[in-house]
């Protein structure tokens, strides 16, 4: 039997089962990096929360198999990322990322192996950043999803 164990810190309630790739395991001085526990989950609609950790690697193929997810709030502390981060995911419509730096994998959004990228999907910056991601992003397929953070409706 599993044992679910929830500890709160600074006004986070942090889920953690006993395991080596557990999605937060506190320990005195830092978090664990988030592991595979997004990996083929379909129950997972939106990860908006996403935004309040501070996750700096964003691991490959991090989400991959969440058939229903459809949005995902990257948080600015990220500073690298891998490739094919939305492996498996068809259904994802709104990326949200608050890094000043761009991202820079041409494969970062694709969801299958034949690159594949959501026609409806979009993809949000802060605005201070919006040129600088325009020109890293323009030989990028999904640069036409790019829009400036004010732009976002909920």
């Amino acid at each position: 039997m599993e044992v679910l164990k929830i500890i709160k810190i600074s006004n986070i309630v942090i889920m953690s089962k006993h395991s080596s790739d557990g999605i937060k395991i506190a320990f005195k001085h830092r978090f664990n990096p988030i592991g595979t526990k997004f990996y083929n989950n379909d129950k997972i609609v939106s990860l908006k929360a996403l935004r309040y950790f501070k996750i700096q690697t964003l691991n490959n193929e991090i989400f991959r198999g969440m058939s229903n997810l459809r949005e995902v709030w990257i948080p600015p502390t990220v500073t690298h990322h891998a490739y094919r981060t939305f492996l498996d995911c068809p259904n994802i419509k709104t990326v949200v990322i608050y890094s000043e730096t761009p991202f820079t994998r041409k494969d970062f959004f694709n969801v299958n192996t034949y690159g594949y990228i959501p026609s409806d999907l979009k993809v949000y910056v802060p605005d201070s950043a919006l040129s600088r991601y325009k020109e890293a992003w323009k030989n990028f397929p999904y640069l036409s999803r790019l829009h400036p953070l004010s732009e976002y409706q909920e």
